[in-house]
């Protein structure tokens, strides 16, 4: 519980260069919840940090989809465990 270091690393392709302004990133219980406008501060190329995220206790299931400069789709889905 508290605050937490919350870090996405990106990884593109050969020469490709990642579309920040394509990042999403949902929340996956329930109907869904769009968090990118939450996490914005912290996208950038490289990825994504946040020094000091929080969540209630519990698991969330997270889904983090990113495109490239060739229009290629990334996508990963992970469990945030708040304990």
């Amino acid at each position: 519980a508290g605050a937490f270091p919350l870090k996405v690393e990106f990884k593109p392709r050969g020469d490709s260069k990642i579309d920040v302004a394509s990042v999403k990133v949902e929340y996956l219980k329930g109907a869904g919840i769009d968090l990118t406008s939450r996490v914005k501060g912290g996208i950038k190329p490289s990825g994504i940090e946040i020094p000091a995220a929080a969540a209630p206790a519990g698991e969330h299931p997270i889904r983090v989809s990113v495109r490239d400069s060739e229009g290629r789709l990334g996508t990963a889905e992970f469990k945030l465990v708040v304990k």
